[in-house]
């Protein structure tokens, strides 16, 4: 499993086990109508914060004997970073992924213990990628979070990316939802307080 913490703009972590899987088609295209936004940025500028950011990464190897013990820690690592994103700025933002790795997680936060033990109210709920098809699709992302985790916590702030429309217009919407509720001005980005990315099976 590893974890990756990117300072003070955020943190994205990956924690899991197996080979990495690359985005949906969704994500894909999503990226695709950022990417020339991005390239508009002041180069110049972006290099030395690049530079800045570059020297407060920490890179972490966790290594667990079965995916139960790596959602046990991967549950921690919410819990701790939930805790510090709200006392900051009184709400935590994660952006989710589908396929196998996360569900041991998922049903780990299902539990009384840990239902009782996050603030679902102050809890955002995002994907970092999603497949074209309808959300009760067996392939969904935003399907197996709602089946594994969703239906059981009392988290209502939670923004799927719609598979079941065409690439381009899901990923228009999406950039639509993703600036007003980060509140981006004209070629900002969305931080994350968190990332949590599947690793195949």
């Amino acid at each position: 499993a590893t974890e990756s913490l990117p300072g003070a703009s955020g943190s994205g972590v990956s924690i899991g086990y197996g080979i990495a899987y690359p985005f949906g088609v969704v994500g894909v295209v999503l990226f695709v109508q950022l990417l020339p936004r991005l390239l508009r940025f002041d180069l110049n500028k972006e290099a030395k914060a690049m530079q800045t950011l570059s020297r407060s990464i920490h890179l972490m190897l966790h290594i667990h004997k079965d995916p139960d013990a790596m959602a046990e820690r991967a549950a921690h690592i919410i819990a701790d970073k939930c805790d510090e994103a709200i006392s900051e700025r009184g709400s935590f933002k994660i952006a989710i992924s589908g396929g196998n790795t996360p569900i041991p997680l998922f049903r780990l936060l299902t539990r009384k213990d840990w239902v009782s033990a996050l603030p679902w109210d102050k809890i955002s709920v995002f994907w970092a990628d999603e497949r074209c098809v309808s959300p009760d699709d067996e392939g969904s992302n935003y399907g197996m979070a709602r089946r594994e985790l969703l239906n059981y916590v009392p988290c209502t702030s939670f923004y799927r990316m719609r598979g079941d429309l065409e690439p381009e217009k899901a990923a228009h919407d999406y950039e639509a939802t993703l600036r007003q509720e980060f509140n981006l001005r004209e070629n900002e980005i969305p931080r994350f307080d968190m990332i949590l990315l599947g690793m195949g099976d």
